[in-house]
């Protein structure tokens, strides 16, 4: 997950601001995902999140959503919305293998403008 507009947000009100709106994309992120799901910040403004035992893939997509609808008012004035690329596993793969994949699709998302989710398709 990436965050759109992070580079306007630090620019334009500072970097304690910009510091206050990771700090509520993260506390967004425990409110929407499940206490078994591995949340992280990898860099700068990306985020990581596994989940596992996954019901359904429109289960995680409809928690992307939550979250992209919930991020969407963190800003003042300004136009903040995050993307984000999903990359399903299906069998035994290595890390940097799943990682790719959604970074694969996060760029596809964020070719599509802003708050977009797209699931890694081969």
């Amino acid at each position: 997950m990436d965050c759109d507009g992070f580079k306007s947000v630090n620019d334009t009100y500072g970097h304690l601001a910009g510091d206050r709106v990771l700090e509520h994309v993260a506390t967004s992120m425990r409110r929407i995902f499940r206490n078994t799901d591995i949340l992280g910040r990898i860099g700068g403004d990306e985020f990581c999140i596994y989940i596992k035992d996954i019901p359904s893939v429109d289960f995680v997509y409809k928690k992307c959503q939550r979250l992209s609808n919930l991020v969407k008012n963190i800003v003042e004035h300004g136009d903040f919305s995050v993307s984000i690329g999903i990359a399903l596993v299906y069998e035994k793969e290595p890390y940097d293998a799943i990682f790719q994949k959604a970074d694969i699709a996060l760029y596809q998302a964020k070719s599509m403008g802003k708050a977009q989710i797209i699931i890694y398709q081969p």
